[in-house]
């Protein structure tokens, strides 16, 4: 049972760091929300953490977690480096980087995070945090160019797809490029429903643009 309850500990752990991080990019922009993609990440820690193959897998992965400074979690990287919680130690670094400004170190950072099978989401979050970071540091095009990027990648879903295409128009808009504006919120999936947060957003953009 005491085993059951250091897991749970660890996922709440790590959701919230998750969180955080995602939270700092979108400070500006309050009424944003990500829901669908931070149920993903908790959804995926969990099953993580549910399904250790072996001792030394447990023990990589509680020293991410427990990991709390850059130099800490540098060396459970240097450790542990194709562990599937190695990339959410490297988002954890970049939201420190960008705490501190170092906007440019924390995009390399996500820059490292690399597609893996059992933590998608953190590969998704890692592009998306890209383009927030470029914005943060009025690297403004080249924020909208990234974000237009994801947004047209359909190996993405489309959740993440709306956001980064929301996040490129609005940034485009705010630049004068108001053609690409117009034509990338217009681009966005509208197949996950009448209800996605983010093409209801783009509908109001366009709408003030009109």
């Amino acid at each position: 049972m005491s085993k059951k309850i250091d897991k749970d500990n660890i996922v709440e752990e790590a959701y919230d760091e998750i969180t955080q991080f995602e939270n700092f990019f979108v400070s500006h922009w309050p009424k944003i929300l990500n829901a669908a993609v931070a149920v993903l990440i908790l959804f995926t820690l969990y099953m993580i953490f549910s399904s250790f193959g072996s001792k030394k897998d447990l023990e990589a992965s509680l020293a991410f977690t427990k990991a709390k400074t850059i130099p800490e979690l540098q060396k459970a990287i240097t450790a542990n480096p194709t562990d599937p919680t190695a990339n959410f130690a490297r988002l954890k670094i970049a939201k420190l980087l960008s705490v501190e400004k170092k906007y440019d170190d924390a995009i390399k950072m996500c820059r490292e995070v690399t597609p893996v099978s059992k933590t998608p989401e953190t590969y998704w979050q890692a592009r998306l945090d890209e383009g927030y970071l470029l914005e943060l540091s009025n690297k403004k095009e080249a924020a909208a160019e990234a974000f237009s990027k994801v947004g047209a990648d359909i190996k993405f879903p489309a959740s993440v797809r709306n956001e980064a295409s929301f996040s490129a128009a609005r940034i485009f808009l705010g630049i004068g490029k108001k053609d690409m504006a117009i034509a990338t919120a217009k681009s966005m999936d509208s197949s996950t429903g009448t209800g996605d947060f983010w093409t209801e957003q783009a509908k109001s953009l366009i709408q003030q643009i009109d």
